[in-house]
């Protein structure tokens, strides 16, 4: 086989750059980059965005459960978006949330008429009540969002995607355990390392001799 040197090492300074520049959103992500978990993740990029992006589509349509939550969300984009931090607040504390909570955490995008008005027709609409301290769901929100909730999470695509994810994380973490023992050293006290990691590392480029 004959290779030819000049597309070799042309490859090489795009593999590179493109090295760095992955270093650099791992980085600004707060994770620790992992050269063999994430050149499978680029070999398979175009495959693993298709995954996610069926499975987002089924996640913010409606489908045919929760009636009453598809009425309040269904109005504007900026209300499906007010209704989801609405439930998550009141979940995430289990207690009461309020139109200044909402209207805070929004603030940037949203109007504090927009945040009233969207409690106001959750109320309207039976999904939220007015308690002390704030609102909280009723039952018919609570019912609704666990059927919704059940058939989002049978939807084949959204399974497709947690597959992949839990597969693509598990696959990552391995390798980063491995790193932690002793670096995968060979008996020998070497780490032998792949030609792309040799790449990267710069250890075949002689311009840094």
């Amino acid at each position: 086989m004959s290779i030819d040197p000049v597309k070799l090492t042309a490859e090489a300074e795009a593999l590179r750059k493109r090295a760095a520049n992955t270093e650099m959103h791992y980085s600004m992500i707060g994770e620790e980059r992992e050269i063999s978990s994430h050149r499978y993740l680029w070999r398979n990029r175009f495959y693993a965005q298709a995954l996610l992006t069926d499975a987002l589509v089924a996640l913010f349509e409606d489908g045919v459960s929760g009636p009453t939550v598809a009425r309040w969300r269904g109005s504007s984009p900026k209300q499906a978006l007010i209704t989801r931090y609405i439930i998550r607040d009141c979940y995430k504390k289990r207690g009461t949330t309020t139109v200044n909570i909402i209207y805070n955490a929004l603030k940037r995008e949203i109007s504090k008429g927009s945040v009233k008005t969207c409690f106001k027709s959750g109320t309207d609409l039976g999904l939220l009540q007015r308690v002390t301290g704030g609102y909280v769901p009723t039952n018919l929100l609570i019912t609704e969002l666990q059927f919704r909730f059940v058939e989002k999470t049978l939807h084949p695509a959204v399974q497709a995607y947690c597959r992949f994810a839990v597969m693509w994380a598990d696959q990552r973490q391995m390798a980063l355990d491995a790193m932690d023992t002793a670096d995968d050293l060979n008996f020998d006290g070497q780490v032998t390392s792949t030609l792309v990691e040799k790449i990267i590392a710069g250890d075949l480029d002689i311009t840094e001799k």
